[in-house]
C-alpha cells in the first residue's frame, strides 16, 4: 500500500477504492430472491481509472484452485468474485494461460476484458483461439458460462450450458453500464433467508431494470461468492471459505494488473 491524497485526505489505496464502490442489499420480488448489487466506478473522482482482471489460480490444475475468500486473504485484492471453470480459455495479464476447448461445459462462451477495461465475449471456446485474442488487445479472459445481456438486449444463451435457464439458483453476474462502471450482481438461493434464486430470464429482466449494457453469467450455484476486502458479501454455500475455483475476477484499484505480495 502507499499513501494517496484523495480530496485532501491521506488515505491508502484500499481506502480510495472503497470510496468508489457502492453496495446495495435488496430483494427482487418477481424472483422471490435476495440480491447484492456492487457497483464499481470505472472512472474515479480524481480522473484515474480502475479495471477488473482475471486472476488464474488453477496453474494447470496442479494446486486445486482457491476460493474467493482464500484469494482475498492471501493476496489482498480489493474486490474478488468467482470467475470461471477449471477448463477452457484463460488469459491473465495479457498472458495466455489455458487455450483448450471446454469439455464438461461445452458451448460456454468466454468472457473477455480488453485493454480499456471493457467487458465483452468471444463466441467460441475452441482450442487455438486464445493467442489471437491476446494479439488483439485482450488482457483478461475466463471461460464461465455465457453473456445474458448484450447491447441492452437479451442474449440467446439457449445453446450454452445455461440451457433453458429455468432452474432458480444463486448466480454471480458481472456487467457494465453505458458510462463504463462495473456492476456485480450476487443473487442468493437455495432458500437461504427465504430466497429462491434467479432463473436466467429473471436475471435478464433484473439486469435490464438496472440499465446494464452488458451482463455475463459467471460460474454460479455453490460457487457464488463476492468478497469486498475481507468481507463475504453473500451467504457461503460450501465449506467455511467457499468453493475452490480455477479463476476469479479481481479489482486492485488500478488500470494495470499488479498481483499483490502474498501475505
Amino acid at each position: 500500500m502507499f499513501a494517496y491524497d484523495y480530496k485532501g485526505k491521506n488515505l491508502n489505496e484500499a481506502d480510495v477504492f472503497l470510496q468508489t464502490v457502492s453496495v446495495e442489499y435488496g430483494r427482487y420480488a418477481p424472483a422471490n430472491t435476495n440480491y447484492i448489487v456492487t457497483r464499481v466506478f470505472k472512472k474515479r473522482p480524481d480522473g484515474t481509472y480502475q479495471y477488473p482482471f482475471t486472476r488464474d489460480v488453477w496453474a494447470g490444475g496442479t494446486n486445486g484452485g482457491k476460493s474467493c475468500y482464500q484469494l482475498a486473504v492471501n493476496e489482498g485484492w480489493y474486490l474478488t468474485m468467482n470467475g470461471g471453470l477449471n477448463e477452457g480459455l484463460c488469459i491473465e495479464n495479457g498472458i495466455l494461460v489455458t487455450d483448450v476447448t471446454a469439455t464438461t461445459h461445452a458451448g460456454s462462451i468466454p468472457l473477455t476484458i480488453d485493454s480499456n477495461g471493457d467487458l465483452g465475449y468471444v463466441n467460441t471456446n475452441t482450442t487455438g483461439t486464445g493467442q489471437a485474442l491476446v494479439n488483439s488487445g485482450i488482457v483478461s479472459a475466463t471461460c464461465g458460462f455465457s453473456p445474458i445481456i448484450n447491447n441492452y438486449e437479451n442474449f440467446d444463451y439457449s445453446s450454452t450450458p445455461l440451457g433453458d435457464g429455468a432452474t432458480p439458483a444463486q448466480r454471480n453476474i458481472i456487467g457494465q453500464f453505458e458510462n463504463g462502471d462495473y456492476c456485480i450482481i450476487t443473487g442468493e438461493g437455495r432458500n437461504f433467508a427465504n430466497s429462491t434464486g434467479f432463473t436466467i430470464s429473471q436475471m435478464q429482466d433484473f439486469c435490464k431494470s438496472l440499465g446494464l449494457k452488458f451482463a455475463y453469467c459467471l460460474d454460479g450455484g455453490g460457487s457464488t461468492q463476492t468478497v469486498l476486502g475481507l468481507k463475504n458479501l453473500n451467504h457461503i454455500y460450501e465449506n467455511d471459505t467457499g468453493r475452490t475455483l480455477a479463476s476469479m475476477i479481481v479489482f486492485n484499484g488500478k488500470t494495470t494488473f499488479e498481483k499483490p505480495i502474498q501475505s
